[in-house]
C-alpha cells in the first residue's frame, strides 16, 4: 500500500489547495515571490500526480527539448519572441501583461514564468 502522501487522491487535494492559495495570493497581496513559490509547487504536484497515476511523468526540460528537436519549434525563436513582448514594458520585478490574458512574471531581470489568467487563475482572473 502506498503512503498517504503518494496517492492520487492526496496529490489531487494538494493541487486544489495550492490552486486556491495561488488565486488568493494573486487577488490579495500580489506578492510575486509567493506567487512564484506556489506556481513551482503546483507544477511539482502536477508532475507527481502524473508520475503516481501513470508510473511516469514528463519534465519541463523534456517537454522543451521535444518541442525544439521533435516538433521543430526552435527554443531560441520562442525566447526571442517572449523578449520582444517584454522589452518595451519591463520596468523591474513584477507582473506584466504581454498579450491578451497572458502575464510575464519578471524577477531580477529574468522572465521567470508566463501565466495564463484563464488556466492559472480559474476564479475571477488576475488583478
Amino acid at each position: 500500500m502506498k503512503p498517504k502522501n503518494e496517492t492520487p487522491l492526496y496529490i489531487n487535494k494538494q493541487i486544489e489547495l495550492c490552486e486556491m492559495l495561488l488565486r488568493k495570493e494573486n487577488n490579495t497581496t500580489k506578492n510575486h515571490k509567493e506567487i512564484l513559490k506556489l506556481t513551482k509547487r503546483l507544477d511539482f504536484l502536477k508532475l507527481e500526480f502524473d508520475r503516481i497515476s501513470n508510473g511516469v511523468c514528463v519534465s519541463d526540460h523534456a517537454l522543451i527539448r521535444y518541442m525544439d528537436r521533435g516538433m521543430a519549434h526552435p527554443v531560441e525563436e520562442i525566447r526571442d519572441h517572449i523578449l520582444s513582448l517584454v522589452k518595451d514594458i519591463h520596468m523591474g520585478d513584477g507582473k506584466y501583461m504581454i498579450a491578451e490574458g497572458l502575464y510575464a512574471i519578471i524577477k531580477k531581470g529574468v522572465v521567470a514564468t508566463v501565466l495564463d489568467e484563464n488556466k492559472d487563475f480559474k476564479s475571477g482572473g488576475m488583478k
